[in-house]
């Protein structure tokens, strides 16, 4: 046991828990929610994300909707390419968006500046690869 805080915890005991500010699947049949790979379905809009149930697809929708529209209109060959990183990129530009626009919460935990920040050195990292 160990005093963490002024409370004893085991070791290996989860003490904070926190959902990710965005999140996309390594492996696109994987549910774009929970990330099972169980009983999924196509959206049948983009045909190119997966979800279990419609419960996880009624969750995700308010994102989605808008990454759905960008990826309903791009061609097999860009959505071929498309990786996880890029629909990361993606999936973070629209968070921020809706927040701003209140049609998604802001919750204590998001901080859209540290966000700002990765995607900012990112894109510097990818620039400098060139």
């Amino acid at each position: 046991m160990e005093n963490v805080g002024g409370a004893l915890s085991k070791h290996g005991e989860v003490i904070i828990t926190q959902q990710p500010y965005v999140s996309v699947p390594n492996k696109t049949e994987k549910c774009n929610y929970c990330f099972a790979s169980n009983n999924i379905k196509t959206c049948s809009n983009c045909k190119f994300l997966y979800y279990c149930s419609t419960i996880c697809q009624k969750v995700d929708w308010k994102l989605h909707k808008e990454e759905c529209k960008v990826l309903s209109r791009m061609d097999t060959n860009s959505l071929k390419s498309l990786t996880a990183s890029i629909r990361l990129m993606l999936k973070l530009y629209l968070k921020n968006k809706l927040q701003q626009q209140k049609v998604i919460p802001t919750t204590a935990t998001d901080n859209y500046n540290l966000v700002k920040a990765l995607v900012s050195h990112i894109l510097l990292c990818f620039f400098l690869s060139l």
